[in-house]
């Protein structure tokens, strides 16, 4: 794929993204019903913030997107991100990367190159940075190629990294408090729902860990969840489980999510998929990668697309698994 074709076709949907005014091109809007869903206080946001109106509509996005490579005769076909910009990068205590796979399906590579791209440009404009976005742009075609060409290179570690992880870690008395604080009311029915799906849990992962402390994941407590901009209006679950012990000190957070409907857009494969529960520590996640809250300044910008480009390149090359794991590694 020639890189200029990649960067029209960017320029066509985020025009179509942020003005309504864009030549030739209808505005992309999100589907009345999701929007319908949005609270005032995240419509606000919307009408305010370019970069989170991007993040909000992704699926009519990925429609436009496949629309414009619709002549492109057999695109590669891999294990996409679904959902790849800037805010994806995450960084634990012993691991930094790509995060959020919930949209992750099969489909042409360009879906994950061209929202990337776009991303990449909102934040230059956002931050005053219009001269570096060729450059950064470079780079994550540098890093996505190599990434293709040697899946199990890694990448140094970026300043942003280092920048993140001096700051004071969150107790895990604290961030046990802040999920509690965030759970909102969720009724008997649905809490024995809760309860049923973490029985079902329990064997599946005990079928592959059979020395699983029994009791793991017994519910403590559980609620909706309703916070987030690409996810604002999907039904998001916090459980907190019994963790190791039964002790309260070590329970495990668990954040259970409705999976996109991906279904009807004609260049993706059929994304239908069990629903994934992820492991959440807040005491080993001291930060996402924010365009508007860079720490690390001018040294990580450029470094940093390069090694998304990589994260990217390589985990389409490796493909994913095909079912939801718990990841021992990130509790």
């Amino acid at each position: 794929m020639r890189r200029i074709s990649v960067v029209v076709v960017w320029c066509q949907c985020l025009a179509a993204t942020v003005s309504a005014q864009a030549p030739h091109q209808a505005p992309i809007r999100p589907d009345p019903a999701t929007l319908a869903s949005a609270s005032p206080k995240l419509l606000d946001r919307l009408r305010l913030d370019a970069f989170a109106y991007f993040r909000f509509v992704n699926r009519p996005w990925t429609e436009r997107v496949c629309e414009a490579f619709a002549d492109v005769p057999n695109p590669p076909i891999v294990r996409l991100h679904g959902d790849a910009h800037v805010e994806q990068f995450a960084v634990t205590h012993d691991a930094w990367g790509l995060d959020d796979f919930d949209d992750s399906t099969r489909g042409p590579t360009f879906i994950d190159i061209v929202r990337y791209l776009a991303s990449i440009d909102l934040a230059t404009r956002q931050r005053g940075w219009q001269r570096d976005r060729d450059a950064l742009w470079d780079r994550f075609f540098e890093g996505y190629r190599r990434g293709l060409v040697d899946p199990s290179y890694r990448a140094p570690e970026p300043d942003l990294v280092r920048e993140l992880r001096s700051k004071a870690p969150v107790t895990r008395a604290a961030y046990l408090a802040w999920t509690d604080s965030v759970m909102q009311p969720m009724d008997q029915t649905t809490i024995k729902t809760v309860v049923t799906a973490m029985n079902a849990l329990d064997g599946l992962v005990r079928s592959e860990r059979p020395r699983l402390a029994q009791g793991y994941f017994t519910v403590v407590r559980a609620g909706w969840l309703r916070i987030g901009i690409g996810s604002s209006v999907t039904h998001k679950v916090l459980i907190r489980v019994q963790g190791p012990t039964s002790a309260p000190t070590d329970d495990v957070i668990l954040e259970a999510k409705e999976i996109t409907n991906l279904s009807g857009i004609r260049c993706l494969e059929d994304a239908a998929t069990s629903s994934p529960a992820r492991v959440i520590d807040g005491t080993r996640h001291p930060g996402r990668g924010s365009h508007t809250a860079d720490p690390g300044g001018r040294r990580s910008r450029e470094p940093l697309a390069g090694v998304v480009g990589i994260e990217l390149g390589a985990f389409l090359s490796r493909g994913a698994p095909q079912r939801p794991a718990v990841v021992e590694g990130s509790r």
